[in-house]
């Protein structure tokens, strides 16, 4: 028997696409994360996708009252 799948496009996007994030998710995902002890912040930065570089640049926007961007 042979399936009749289609076979996955090989090529890789000239680009890959920046993920962008609203001030209000920013917001609440530094609230949650502040709120957690060390194995529930690694459970939201797994379930979010994002890593702790990205909470800290927010975190500094945060404090410096600027309008975070990325």
């Amino acid at each position: 028997m042979t399936s009749h799948h289609p076979v996955p496009d090989p090529e890789v996007p000239a680009k890959p696409r920046t993920r962008t994030y609203t001030a209000a998710y920013k917001a609440r995902i530094l609230a949650e994360y502040e709120t957690l002890d060390k194995a529930g912040k690694g459970a939201l930065l797994r379930r979010e996708g994002l890593y702790t570089s990205l909470l800290a640049a927010w975190k500094h926007q945060r404090d410096a009252g600027a309008g975070v961007s990325s």
